[in-house]
């Protein structure tokens, strides 16, 4: 996919080259698997000299392939990214300006956002590619977080609250449909490996008490690995004969 990708790059800048548009620089790239079994692709670009001037190309997508200038006023997350994502596409490449944007977009709109499956996969996204609050505070002035708009979710479970500690996270789900509706997990703070090691419960005491116990597990580990990491290291004396 990797390579497929990189194609539809070098072939989306050279359709720039061959318009004279130098300039523009290519924001994100999304991928969405077409009924026979292709893949298509669609790219957003914007002029380094002008934020106004707006491109998307589209390879392939539902058969088709097409070049826009899209207007300035007519350019939002929404139409642009949520409802994509909701219908199908996957975030395949996203520059950190451009989640700079959109993190500003959602942070002032949180209430009028209207594609809210699509913010929760954009925001699935982030978890996973580590794009977080500390993050985005690197690349501006303002401190912004979205993720309480996250509700995330393991099958029927939502996940309720999360510890996390170095590589490792502790988190407790419930499910008002599931047979037990309380469950901890171990997992990573990106969810990378996924959720494991599943402990179910039928009430919420028996299960928050195995999450503080899972918790404190992960704690001693993590405390020990850096004292053995910080743990300094004897020299061996040197004997005269």
């Amino acid at each position: 996919m990797k390579k497929e990708i990189n194609d539809f790059i070098n072939d989306s800048y050279q359709i720039f080259r061959d318009k004279e548009e130098f300039d523009m620089i290519i924001s994100q790239v999304l991928s969405l698997k077409n009924e026979d079994g292709t893949i298509g692709f669609q790219a957003i670009a914007v002029s380094q000299s002008d934020s106004d001037e707006i491109r998307c190309i589209r390879e392939n997508i539902q058969g088709k392939t097409e070049y826009q200038k899209v207007p300035s006023w007519d350019y939002n997350i929404e139409d642009y990214l949520l409802d994509d994502l909701e219908n199908g596409f996957e975030i395949e490449f996203m520059t950190v300006d451009e989640h700079c944007g959109i993190w500003y977009t959602i942070d002032n709109w949180r209430e009028d956002i209207s594609h809210v499956d699509g913010l929760q996969k954009y925001l699935s996204y982030c978890q996973q590619h580590e794009i977080t609050s500390q993050v985005i505070s690197l690349y501006s002035s303002d401190h912004i977080n979205i993720f309480d708009l996250y509700q995330e979710a393991n099958g029927p479970y939502k996940i309720i609250a999360e510890t996390s500690i170095g590589s490792r996270a502790i988190v407790l789900g419930h499910s008002s449909i599931s047979p037990s509706p309380y469950v901890t997990w171990d997992t990573t703070p990106n969810r990378k490996h996924g959720y494991y090691a599943g402990h179910y419960f039928s009430s919420y005491t028996e299960a928050f008490n195995d999450y503080r116990k899972r918790c404190q597990i992960i704690l001693d580990k993590h405390i020990e690995y850096e004292r053995n990491k910080t743990r300094p290291v004897k020299e061996k004396k040197k004997y005269n004969r």
